[in-house]
């Protein structure tokens, strides 16, 4: 079964756009996991898997990190069906069985994956997935900013949304740029994607050598990603139709301040990414930083308590068992 996968940043459209081909008869996008990413960044903590205890741990921390996943899936794995049903003691056998397992099961041929920091493993991902292709989802620095301002886990400060974002950018665009002559790379804008939604579409489809499907629109009605939008706070927008006015929003929300810290702090970025700088401050960066900073300091932490009940103690009791896997030494 083809995977293919999605680089981008945080707030920036990768459920939605992850969604959007989950609808597409042919592929299955589950929510996000992060199981590529926890596992493949410490999978030398189990040592030797040809030793059975080594390989049945991993077993049993897979099966616990499912267990405390942040999306709904509509297939589940048991440790026996795992010894028995994956082939090889390898953890890219292991994740393919649980992801071919969900596709399985929605009666989809193709996998699409969204994680984040894709760029810390990517390496895995070539070695492991040959045949894969690369989506590369970004958006305006200033309204992912905007995003990360009003999220309640992702503290609300404008200052760590650019660094992230210009970090991230600077991984991806040079991605784009080793893997471009392969034909496995495609990059596509927010703000296309929600004014033409099928032209891009049509584009994308093309790339990962499918056939257009307008269902792809109605992602918003599949009961799976309905009820995924119920879960968490911040998937809440992918019950609903596309928003196509839902970008430049950083023009009414944003203080000139802001503004000017985002657009000096991510002119290279911006450049080579088609986003038109709108604010001229006159102030250097440092002199911008140095006020934002002094702004953010008297604005109170967003603690996990800014959340739901629920979503808390499911973030609790994930972080509990991701402590684990990094500590494990075998």
């Amino acid at each position: 079964m083809r995977f293919d996968f999605l680089m981008s940043s945080e707030r920036s459209g990768s459920n939605f756009l992850t969604k959007i081909l989950d609808a597409h008869p042919q592929v299955c996008g589950p929510s996000p996991s992060h199981v590529f990413r926890t596992f493949a960044q410490n999978i030398l903590n189990y040592s030797d898997l040809d030793r059975d205890e080594n390989w049945h741990c991993l077993l049993e921390d897979f099966i616990q990190y499912r267990e405390v996943s942040l999306g709904i899936w509509n297939s589940h794995v048991e440790r026996q069906e795992l010894e028995e049903q994956v082939g090889q003691r390898r953890l890219s056998a292991l994740l393919r069985y649980a992801y071919e397992k969900e596709a399985q099961s929605h009666g989809k041929q193709r996998v699409f994956v969204k994680e984040n920091k894709l760029y810390e493993y990517l390496p895995y991902l070539l070695l492991e997935f040959p045949g894969a292709k690369f989506v590369y989802l970004v958006r305006d620095p200033r309204d992912t900013a905007l995003s990360f301002k009003k999220s309640p886990n992702h503290g609300g400060r404008i200052i760590k949304a650019v660094e992230t974002w210009k970090e991230q950018q600077q991984h991806y665009y040079r991605i784009q740029g080793y893997l471009r002559d392969s034909g496995r790379v495609m990059r596509i804008r927010y703000e296309d994607l929600v004014q033409e939604p099928e032209t891009c579409l049509k584009a994308l489809c093309a790339f990962l050598e499918l056939e257009y499907s307008p269902k792809m629109l109605d992602f918003h009605s599949v009961p799976l990603t309905v009820a995924n939008a119920a879960k968490l706070a911040n998937w809440q927008n992918l019950a609903k139709p596309i928003l196509q006015d839902n970008f430049g929003k950083f023009r009414d929300e944003l203080s000139d301040l802001e503004l000017a810290f985002i657009e000096k702090s991510c002119a290279n970025e911006m450049r080579n990414l088609g986003y038109v700088p709108e604010n001229q401050s006159p102030k250097i960066l440092s002199m911008l930083a140095e006020e934002l900073q002094s702004q953010e300091q008297a604005l109170p932490v967003l603690e996990l308590e800014a959340l739901g009940p629920e979503e808390q103690s499911l973030r609790q009791k994930r972080q509990a068992v991701i402590a684990n896997i990094l500590e494990r030494s075998l």
